[in-house]
């Protein structure tokens, strides 16, 4: 696998304990809030004064502060004001009893994140739960991020921010690094300037990244641009840039285009996900884990057209299970069940990655293997049958008749002509005295 060139770096930031500084004269309120703080995570430090808040700020770093109105030496809107200019990002919450629009519209104007009322713990938990659900980045750790940045000065300025919202980053100086290893790493996000040493530039690596096959070609990609014309801006987005800032890059605007950039991602990865699941679910038999009927027509109809892009034999083979109606009979359909799921489970494990497996209905299985001659094709066959007699799933003695075909090299394969050659195979095996393999020459048109 190609190391990623000399001029990249990757940060993989430590997930530290999240902490939250509650400022509160109340004892009440103390154990109130640092119990819910705790509930969500965070470790609640307690102070009731402006003094006590500093000195802890200037200890420790925090995610959040959650004040009241009012404590010793001060109040949240010159706190707040104070702080603002140290932290932008910083989430605050402002408790308070009065409800005045003129109270509320202030706070805000100073930089307060949320202000919530003291009208009962059950409503102020609720709201507290909602705002950091709604301002902090936990959804995001460990998102992996491409940066491309010929400046080191600006890389690092921007690096201190993307690491401090737990991302991973993989630094790059040029546009030719980023192309050449954007295949071999699943990034949830690209940042790139514009205007880079070397000959290709944001641009060049945005193209390429739209020009990419399958998922790859979707990652969200943040353009960073000193040019803020229309015309510039109408350039990016026709390449395919997601969003864009302009520099000079502020904080809490890279802050908030980077959040919601990867959370609609994540969004996108976890919707294709579950239809993922979806179709799986659709497509295979829960009992044994092979595919169905409905499954293997489908996805054989596909390899079918491989092979006939690209000529070359095809293998069929289906295997009946011998005296299954007994087994049902003698120990029950729940051990029949365990025989079926075991027999799946062994035909799924000894099959190449190509090959399709699946439970055609009752005790049948079918198998398609592509680019597999008459030999191959005896050879597995064999081997499953062999393989199925030594199982013993539940204790009981288990065999199977396995009837083979193949298509010849030249011929267009059908699907439902190799399993009536497959299935003539196989009453051959069963009139033969079962526990055998029977080929069949596949009929031509």
């Amino acid at each position: 696998m190609p190391h990623p060139p000399d001029n990249s770096r990757t940060n993989n930031p430590q997930a530290s304990e999240k902490k939250a500084l509650l400022i509160e004269n109340s004892p009440l309120y103390h154990k109130f809030l640092s119990e819910q703080f705790s509930l969500m995570g965070y470790e609640p430090v307690i102070t009731d004064s402006r003094q006590g808040a500093l000195e802890q700020l200037h200890r420790s770093s925090f995610h959040i502060i959650c004040m009241n109105m009012y404590f010793e030496g001060g109040n949240a809107i010159d706190f707040v004001k104070e702080i603002r200019r140290h932290d932008p990002g910083l989430v605050v919450i402002m408790l308070t009893s009065d409800k005045s629009r003129h109270l509320r519209t202030h706070a805000l104007r100073a930089g307060v994140t949320e202000v919530i009322y003291k009208a009962g713990r059950k409503d102020i938990s609720r709201q507290i739960s909602l705002c950091l659900k709604h301002n902090e980045h936990s959804q995001l750790l460990g998102s992996k991020i491409m940066y491309v940045e010929d400046s080191l000065t600006q890389a690092a300025a921007n690096m201190r921010i993307l690491e401090s919202m737990g991302l991973e980053i993989t630094h790059y100086r040029t546009a030719e690094a980023a192309m050449a290893n954007i295949r071999h790493r699943d990034f949830d996000l690209v940042i790139t300037d514009v205007l880079l040493k070397g000959e290709a530039t944001g641009l060049t690596l945005l193209r390429h990244i739209r020009s990419l096959p399958g998922p790859g070609k979707r990652i969200p990609v943040l353009t960073i641009t000193g040019y803020d014309d229309a015309a510039r801006r109408q350039e990016l987005f026709r390449a395919g840039t997601s969003d864009y800032i302009a520099k000079p890059v502020l904080k809490e605007e890279l802050i908030i285009r980077v959040t919601n950039l990867i959370s609609n991602k994540l969004l996108a990865d976890k919707v294709a996900g579950q239809q993922a699941e979806l179709y799986d679910m659709a497509v295979r038999d829960h009992l044994t884990g092979c595919y169905n009927r409905h499954g293997f027509s489908e996805l054989a109809g596909i390899c079918i057209k491989q092979v006939e892009t690209k000529p070359g034999s095809m293998g069929f083979l289906l295997l009946d299970l011998d005296h299954f109606k007994n087994i049902n009979d003698s120990y029950g359909h729940d051990i029949g069940d365990q025989v079926l799921a075991a027999v799946g489970k062994l035909l799924i494990s000894e099959c190449r990655g190509d090959d399709l497996v699946a439970r055609y209905g009752g005790e049948e299985f079918v198998i398609l293997l592509p680019y597999c001659k008459k030999k191959a094709a005896m050879k597995t066959a064999q081997r499953l049958r062999e393989k199925v007699e030594k199982l013993k799933p539940a204790g009981v003695h288990v065999t199977t008749s396995i009837g083979v075909t193949r298509t010849p090299r030249a011929c267009a394969p059908d699907l439902d002509r190799m399993f009536k050659a497959a299935d003539q195979a196989v009453y051959r095996a069963k009139k033969q005295g079962r526990n055998r393999v029977s080929f069949q020459r596949y009929p031509q048109a």
